[in-house]
């Protein structure tokens, strides 16, 4: 059996694929098996995934209708045969030691471990690399989780790809990819696995290229409004879990965390709204803006902070959802003058 499946969710990226799976078969940890889950691809990916599959044993490819990234990466899971999962996105590209950094001489993993790498931006060779998140290369206990969870901002790094997950803790506690909402779903999933860890190892390692490029992805794509309340409720819930699971005191992290994943989603859902529900969505989230009204002081500047001031005040609703609408129509207007 491999040591590690590689989970990849393939749809529409036949520009990049190549690059990604060229540089995975060029680990130096060689204990691997790839996944490509592809989801109902209309382009040429389907063919690529078919190439690498008969050129490498190591490469299964699974070809599903489209249902999107969640269910993608759920179907990896469910047909990976590895102790242990990462996952790769299908547009980003890894350096050669990625694989074998995780299993690094002297860091003891057991099933309950979470291990987790650091992240560059990759702006495609048009300005310079940078790092997205940065570790110490540390191993902790529970015992530790009230300190270096806020220190290293744990909770913040919401992304599944450099990670090592175990398998069988997945499976057991049915941690899987939410296909209810279309964003933020790698956040809810990394926040669940939290719930079951008692150890974790960081690493200084930054060999994961996240790619940034101008075109429409996954990571910038728009949502409907209603995912941002969906998505604010269960992050929100997850993060007081966590909270009172590892006895996390330090309030300012909390606040912060939950000003810029929980208070923040409700703004983006009253900005994201449209004319045959932003009545609705500006009541529903200002309700739930005025619940977590405790938190606004970590809370600095910009627009979408205004919404924020305006949400717990005693404007009325309707005022609101028309403010709404004269920020989307400027910002609109702005775009097509630009």
């Amino acid at each position: 059996m491999p040591k590690v499946s590689i989970i990849i969710p393939v749809y529409n990226v036949e520009k990049y694929l190549p690059a990604c799976i060229d540089s995975i078969l060029n680990q130096s940890f060689k204990d691997f098996e790839v996944l490509l889950i592809d989801d109902g691809s209309t382009d040429k990916s389907r063919e690529i995934c078919d190439k690498y599959s008969l050129s490498d044993k190591r490469i299964r490819t699974i070809h599903k209708i489209n249902e999107g990234v969640s269910i993608a990466r759920n179907t990896g899971i469910k047909e990976a045969k590895a102790e242990w999962i990462t996952f790769i996105d299908s547009d980003d590209w890894v350096e050669k030691d990625f694989l074998s950094a995780f299993f690094q001489k002297g860091k003891e993993i057991t099933p309950t471990t979470l291990v987790s790498q650091g992240i560059l931006f990759d702006y495609d060779g048009k300005k310079a690399n940078e790092p997205f998140f940065q570790y110490d290369t540390i191993s902790a206990t529970k015992a530790s989780f009230p300190s270096i969870i806020p220190q290293y901002k744990i909770l913040h790094n919401g992304c599944p790809c450099c990670k090592l997950f175990n398998r069988e803790l997945i499976i057991n506690n049915n941690i899987l990819f939410t296909p209810k909402t279309s964003t933020h779903e790698d956040h809810i999933f990394v926040l669940n696995y939290l719930l079951y860890i008692d150890k974790l190892i960081l690493l200084d390692s930054l060999f994961y290229h996240y790619m940034k490029r101008e075109t429409t992805t996954l990571s910038n794509a728009k949502h409907p409004a209603k995912s941002y309340i969906i998505v604010s409720d269960m992050i929100y819930n997850l993060t007081i879990s966590l909270k009172e699971k590892f006895n996390i005191q330090n309030d300012k992290y909390i606040s912060q965390f939950i000003n810029d994943f929980c208070l923040y989603q409700l703004t983006l859902g009253m900005l994201r709204s449209i004319s045959t529900n932003r009545f609705n969505i500006c009541k529903e989230a200002r309700q739930k803006i005025k619940q977590l009204s405790h938190y606004k002081n970590t809370i600095e500047g910009g627009s979408n902070n205004l919404l924020y001031f305006l949400s717990i005040s005693f404007i009325p609703t309707c005022i609101i959802s028309f403010v709404v609408f004269l920020l989307q129509r400027i910002k609109r207007n702005v775009f097509i003058n630009s």
